[in-house]
């Protein structure tokens, strides 16, 4: 088994927390959409670059 695919099933647990954060900031549809799709993005990039950073760590040791 590929160690990213363990990343794979991330994308849908932060889309559903993406949604309900957003779910309970708006109450009309396109802001909720528009802000889950930011906070996806940033959640994403985020564990990128930590799992960039863990992974550059762990080469270097």
């Amino acid at each position: 088994m590929f160690p990213g695919s363990l990343f794979l099933y991330a994308i849908p647990l932060i889309l559903v927390i993406s949604l309900v954060y957003a779910g309970t900031r708006h109450e009309l549809k396109e802001p909720i959409l528009h802000h889950a799709f930011d906070t996806f993005k940033w959640i994403l990039g985020f564990m990128m670059i930590v799992g960039l950073v863990i992974a550059g760590v762990t080469m270097m040791v």
